[in-house]
């Protein structure tokens, strides 16, 4: 999808076609599509489109592709319910982001990524994005926390409801061995939001330390949620670690849906963490709330889940364990 995206801004540069008031708008795109016969997979908005670029001015307008906003911040102040934000290339914050509007469109073009500062001082993030809004949509955005502190701990927070992810890769604390120990990729507060081919972790650095956060954090209110293709990577010494952590019994009361995704934990040696008990859903057993899994797979974990769940039914082949969640060594 990103080359398609490339592609559209790239003719709407060259074009250099805006509206009156020195902006993009839906019918701009249009027009752009129809004389060059080019379809752009930029998605439809109600209102107008930001853009933002490493290279632009912090004084630009973010109204056209050369009037880029330098930071992704300045587009957020900018944007208002209805308007969309296009990345054009990976920016660094000093400071987390919060997208506390609603209705805002987020697309990445080119290698869009959103990193931390290149200053030792300004690497210590606890979380890098934070979406308290609603109704927001994010597609083809990474979000790194390269963090070289042991604070650098955290990635994407999700507190909103109705939120849409799509293609979002999110790292925690990609930085440092003492940090990836308790980091967390993502943590969902919020309900009903849709994750689809999103990327939580990576298993590039190991996790030398007692993980019993996990991946994926679910959260006080974390309800209804949906991962759909989603993947979670890890490489971890440990034989605590989880792709999915549920940190108290009252924190979700509802179920929360995993459709064909796969989690892995990574061990070089191949032994999978076999030592002692790895659960891929782990942390404490909801009260009333539910973990669904539907034609899920992982490898890299003894079980499904600690022998005193049972609030994680499964949907999937016979051949699975427990029904949904194929664990394989």
């Amino acid at each position: 999808m990103r080359k398609f995206i490339t592609a559209a801004v790239a003719v709407l540069a060259a074009l250099q076609v805006t509206s009156a008031a020195g902006l993009f708008t839906n019918q701009d795109l249009k027009d752009v599509s129809y004389r060059v016969k080019l379809t752009t997979d930029l998605p439809p908005i109600s209102g107008r489109w930001y853009f933002v670029d490493s290279s632009g001015a912090a004084t630009n307008s973010g109204r056209n592709v050369n009037e880029a906003c330098k930071a992704i911040d300045s587009a957020f102040t900018k944007a208002s319910a209805g308007d969309g934000i296009v990345l054009l290339s990976a920016v660094q914050i000093g400071a987390a982001l919060t997208l506390s509007k609603s209705e805002i469109t987020i697309v990445g073009a080119n290698e869009a990524r959103i990193e931390n500062k290149d200053v030792a001082a300004s690497r210590k993030l606890a979380t890098m994005l934070t979406v308290s809004g609603s109704y927001n949509r994010i597609v083809n955005v990474d979000i790194v926390n390269s963090g070289d502190s042991a604070a650098a701990v955290g990635c994407l927070v999700v507190s909103g409801s109705n939120n849409a992810f799509e293609n979002v890769t999110a790292i925690a604390a990609n930085g440092t061995t003492a940090a990836t120990g308790i980091a967390v990729d993502l943590t969902v507060t919020g309900d009903y939001n849709v994750f689809e081919k999103c990327t939580f972790g990576l298993d590039a650095i190991e996790r030398s330390l007692a993980d019993t956060t996990g991946n994926i954090v679910l959260d006080g209110g974390a309800d209804n949620n949906v991962f759909s293709e989603c993947v979670t990577r890890a490489w971890t010494d440990d034989a605590r670690h989880s792709a999915i952590i549920v940190n108290d019994a009252a924190a979700i009361t509802r179920p929360n849906y995993f459709d064909r995704c796969r989690f892995t934990a990574f061990d070089p040696t191949g032994a999978y963490l076999v030592d002692a008990p790895d659960f891929m859903v782990g942390g404490v057993v909801p009260t009333s709330g539910y973990i669904i899994l539907n034609n899920c797979s992982a490898v890299g974990f003894d079980s499904l889940a600690p022998g005193d769940w049972d609030k994680v039914p499964t949907i999937g082949p016979a051949s699975s364990v427990v029904g949904g969640a194929a664990i394989a060594q």
